[in-house]
C-alpha cells in the first residue's frame, strides 16, 4: 500500500477537511495578529489549539509520525533524476 492509500485510509476525509480548515484558521489568526496584543492572540492560539479538530488532527499527525518518517525515508532512496522521477511518483501514486 502506498503512503497516499494509507493516508486516504487511516484518515477519512473530514478529518482532512477539518484540518485544512484548522490551518487555514490558523493562517487567518496570524496576520490578524498585527493589530492584536500579545494576550489576545495567544488566547486566540490556546482555543484553536484546543478544538475538538486541531487536536484530533495532531493527535493523528502524532500518531503516525513513525510511519510517515518511513514512507518520506524510502521514497528519497529512490533515485529520480531530474525529469525521470517516474519510479518514485509511481511509489508514491
Amino acid at each position: 500500500m502506498t503512503f497516499a492509500q494509507r493516508l486516504h485510509s487511516t484518515l477519512p476525509f473530514a478529518s482532512l477537511t477539518s484540518l485544512l480548515l484548522a490551518v487555514l484558521v490558523m493562517a487567518g489568526a496570524t496576520t490578524e495578529a498585527a493589530s492584536q496584543s500579545q494576550q489576545e492572540y495567544e488566547a486566540q492560539i490556546r482555543t484553536l489549539m484546543n478544538h475538538p479538530a486541531v487536536r484530533s488532527a495532531l493527535e493523528h499527525i502524532e500518531e503516525t509520525d513513525d510511519q510517515t518518517m518511513a514512507d518520506l525515508m524510502a521514497l528519497t532512496q529512490i533515485p529520480a533524476p531530474p525529469f525521470m522521477e517516474e519510479e518514485r511518483g509511481l511509489a508514491s501514486a
